[in-house]
């Protein structure tokens, strides 16, 4: 789907393939490789670059061309289900002599969301709007990390009062999305960096400024979800160290058992050999070898009672 940009409001609104050279600003969602190859033959662009806005895997950088400029960047995508597999999705820029191209491959729920609610005021040219899904960016980053703290808020609750399976693939699923952004977040920084500090790009002194502001809230996210990395690894930590606990626990259980049930063991094999041996013709042999059989249980059943008792 080919959009192009109100300079103005920032609003998208559809416009027909014979007007894409004449809009300022177009953005693509999710494009086909025939709007793709549209764009490569008429604004001169390499279509290798522009698939590259197609690959879920591409890494933040800044690409020079002779025409054009390309700026890829990592946004966190919101996962409707916990259970679903958490991930980041490049955002790519391609900014020309005359025009800037904005390409996304979904539309993700965090930056779909907040356009408005989170812009932030800069001059109404292609920089601008460049600037403004910089913007969202950082919102969306900012939006991840309010879900990993109420998901893991959530599951420490849980994790106090019982142990399961679930907690701990929440866990692992967060562990993954803490990662994911962290890696993104770094080529963020390193991306906008070079974006800013690049002798071969001329921006005006108003967008440089701008620009070192987007650049900390990228620094300061990437130490937040630092911060919640190391708390979801210490809540890993915390749950291996319960479940090693309670396989202690029943370890020494078994260890209980085992020992009470070694004298029965021994006493009924050897009464149960085919010698002489005393009480043999006794009436009440039978209840006196059983007595003195059962006397060890009495200790260890008051072991585990104390045991459970302390817990």
């Amino acid at each position: 789907m080919i959009e192009a940009i109100n300079l103005e409001t920032g609003e998208p609104y559809s416009v027909k393939e014979t007007e894409v050279l004449d809009m300022p600003v177009l953005l693509l969602t999710s494009p086909s490789p025939s709007e793709l190859d549209l764009l490569s033959k008429k604004l001169e662009i390499d279509i290798d670059d522009l698939m590259d806005s197609l690959d879920e895997d591409e890494r933040p950088r800044l690409h020079l061309e002779d025409d054009y400029i390309q700026l890829i960047f990592r946004l966190p995508l919101e996962c409707s289900n916990v259970f679903t597999e958490p991930t980041t999705v490049p955002i790519s820029i391609y900014i020309t002599k005359t025009q800037t191209i904005i390409i996304r491959n979904q539309i993700d729920s965090y930056l779909q969301s907040n356009m408005k609610r989170h812009a932030i005021k800069t001059p109404p040219t292609q920089l601008g709007i460049i600037l403004q899904f910089l913007n969202q960016v950082i919102t969306s980053f900012e939006f991840s990390v309010d879900e990993v703290d109420k998901k893991l808020t959530q599951i420490g609750e849980k994790l106090i009062k019982e142990t399961s399976n679930r907690e701990l693939v929440l866990l692992f699923q967060l562990s993954k999305a803490v990662t994911y952004a962290d890696s993104a977040l770094s080529g963020n920084i390193r991306a906008i960096r070079k974006f800013r500090s690049n002798p071969f790009i001329d921006l005006p002194e108003d967008i440089i400024d701008l620009i070192e502001d987007l650049e900390i809230d990228f620094v300061q996210q990437h130490e937040m979800i630092r911060i919640y990395s190391q708390l979801v690894d210490s809540s890993l930590d915390a749950y291996a160290s319960v479940i090693s606990n309670n396989q202690n626990d029943l370890i020494k259980i078994l260890a209980y058992i085992s020992l009470a049930l070694t004298w029965p063991t021994f006493i009924a094999s050897l009464f149960g050999m085919n010698v002489d041996l005393p009480f043999a013709n006794d009436s009440i042999s039978f209840w006196f070898i059983l007595l003195i059989a059962m006397l060890p249980i009495l200790p260890a059943v008051f072991l585990i009672n104390r045991r459970e008792s302390t817990n």
